[in-house]
C-alpha cells in the first residue's frame, strides 16, 4: 500500500513492531500493549509473536517469552528468530 500527503504514517505490522521496540527502552508496558494491538491486526505475524517474546523475555518473564515464542513458530514453523529464542532458553524445538 501507498501513503501520500503530510501527517501520513504507515501503521504497518513491521513498522509497529519497531516502534514498539524504541517505545520498550522507556516503557515496556507500552510496547506491549503497541504489540498487543499488532496482534489484534495482525494475527496472523510471526514476527509480531517473535517481538512479544523478545519483550516479555527482556523484562524477565521468561514463560511468557516461551510461550510467544512457540506462538511464533506456529504461525511459520521456519522462523529462526524463534527457535533461536527458545533454544537460548533451553527448550528444544524438534
Amino acid at each position: 500500500e501507498n501513503y501520500y500527503g503530510s501527517g501520513t504514517f504507515d501503521f504497518g505490522e513491521r513498522v509497529l513492531v519497531h516502534l514498539a521496540y524504541d517505545i520498550s527502552e522507556e516503557n515496556s508496558k507500552d510496547a506491549l500493549n503497541l504489540l498487543k494491538l499488532n496482534q489484534e491486526f495482525n494475527p496472523k505475524s510471526s514476527f509480531n509473536q517473535w517481538a512479544m517474546g523478545q519483550l516479555y523475555l527482556s523484562t524477565g518473564d521468561t514463560t511468557q517469552a516461551i510461550t510467544e515464542y512457540k506462538r511464533a513458530l506456529e504461525l511459520d514453523p521456519k522462523n529462526r528468530r524463534a527457535k533461536r529464542g527458545l533454544e537460548a532458553l533451553g527448550v528444544k524445538t524438534e
